[in-house]
């Protein structure tokens, strides 16, 4: 699957707060047909710190370029796009 048709396709997907680990923040959503998406923020301190969080807040997945990274499963839990915007 391509960016492009990850953004054409869940780019309006709503994600909420995960988790938090290691200067990252973890978003997860899941779509009416049973794709599970995950998205990263973060990675380093000096990012994460001016970054605000609100638990009960909802996010669009939006543009791929906005996360450190985007891994998107299938309803069987394969892989099926992942990327890594390493800032």
């Amino acid at each position: 699957m391509t960016a492009e048709r990850v953004q054409e396709q869940f780019g309006n997907t709503l994600l909420r707060f995960s988790n938090y680990y290691k200067y990252t923040f973890t978003f997860t959503g899941r779509t009416d047909d049973g794709y599970k998406i995950t998205c990263w923020y973060g990675g380093s301190s000096d990012e994460i710190y001016r970054y605000d969080v609100d638990a009960e807040r909802e996010h669009q997945l939006g543009d791929l370029d906005g996360w450190s990274s985007v891994r998107i499963e299938d309803s069987e839990g394969k892989e099926v796009f992942y990327q890594n915007n390493d800032w």
